[in-house]
């Protein structure tokens, strides 16, 4: 029996399989590559976390770049106008304990835009996480001095004799109040926003420069800000404690706490957004509460030791605070 037939139709099935499987793989680098380009469908997938630069000329980086700073820069400055306004209206404690809230805002965002990975021991764990700030909060209130605060006359419910007025912390009206509260949330909703698209619009990828990034947000909400600033000045004789009663040394103090705050800090955290996730870079600053207590007993500055239920809160909060960031990395 003759078996080149046979051989024949071995060899044509092998070619068919052959040229099926380079399609195969075609198709598969295809799709595979287009699930890694920024700013694709495919990153609301389940490979967002492989979303890279790769095959993006230095060129299309900085464009891309520049367009996610254009889009994000107004998040940032709205975030930050909200939040320091809302000073004027509520109390220390209240803005303190209402802007944890953020970090609630900052994990629905992320599960819905970078699919985030969601778990009830993540949500039980961000709301240990706000409840040991907010006893934080009030035991450092409970523990303080009662110092008065200054605040600006021009804030509502003020007198107009001319000088500052001299009034306790949380001493405002409660419309006021009522209002500063609604800023402080609204502030920590907009902060929460600008994590959430930082993660979103940018790739998680060593290529990726944040000082980039960051340097053309500022460049962004300069000129923006600016230029409106200017105009507002000129048409409508607004900003002039900003354009005309600035002193050299209130400028110097605002261009320090930049570089410090805004430059140094937030890009320390805005890589950790993208090396982590948004949710955990943001519960993770609040480490900063149990360091700080810390820091403050070695000094023999802690008020909250001189009772003993405020030195109890205290500690119980930055228990709450502690576990509330281990369980959301650990879960």
């Amino acid at each position: 029996v003759s078996l080149e037939g046979f051989d024949d139709a071995a060899a044509d099935d092998a070619r068919m399989s052959g040229a099926a499987t380079r399609a195969t793989r075609a198709t598969r680098a295809t799709l595979a590559n287009r699930a890694r380009r920024p700013g694709s469908r495919a990153r609301r997938s389940a490979n967002f976390d492989s979303v890279t630069f790769a095959g993006y000329t230095e060129e299309e980086r900085f464009k891309y770049t520049a367009r996610a700073a254009v889009g994000i820069a107004p998040l940032w400055f709205a975030a930050q106008l909200a939040f320091n306004y809302s000073l004027l209206y509520t109390s220390v404690t209240s803005n303190s304990i209402l802007s944890t809230s953020s970090a609630i805002f900052t994990f629905g965002l992320s599960v819905w835009l970078v699919n985030e990975r969601y778990s009830k021991e993540r949500v039980l764990a961000i709301f240990a996480y706000v409840l040991g700030s907010a006893l934080v909060t009030l035991a450092d209130s409970a523990g303080s001095t009662g110092e008065p605060t200054f605040v600006p006359r021009d804030a509502p419910g003020t007198s107009d004799a001319g000088d500052d007025v001299v009034i306790e912390s949380g001493g405002a009206s409660k419309p006021s109040a009522a209002f500063g509260n609604v800023l402080t949330v609204l502030a920590a909703a907009l902060y929460a926003g600008y994590t959430a698209a930082i993660r979103w619009a940018l790739p998680d990828d060593p290529e990726t420069s944040m000082l980039l990034f960051l340097g053309l947000l500022g460049l962004v909400n300069l000129l923006g800000v600016g230029v409106a600033m200017l105009i507002g000045r000129a048409a409508f004789g607004a900003f002039r404690d900003v354009l005309d009663d600035c002193t050299a040394n209130a400028f110097a103090l605002v261009v320090a706490k930049g570089l410090v705050d805004n430059v140094l800090s937030d890009y320390l955290w805005a890589r950790a957004v993208l090396l982590t996730s948004p949710t955990t870079a943001s519960v993770g600053l609040s480490m900063q509460i149990p360091l700080a207590a810390v820091a403050e007993a070695l000094l023999g500055r802690a008020g909250w030791l001189k009772s003993a239920s405020s030195a109890a809160a205290m500690l119980v909060g930055c228990g709450f605070v502690v576990s509330g960031f281990l369980g959301v990395v650990y879960y």
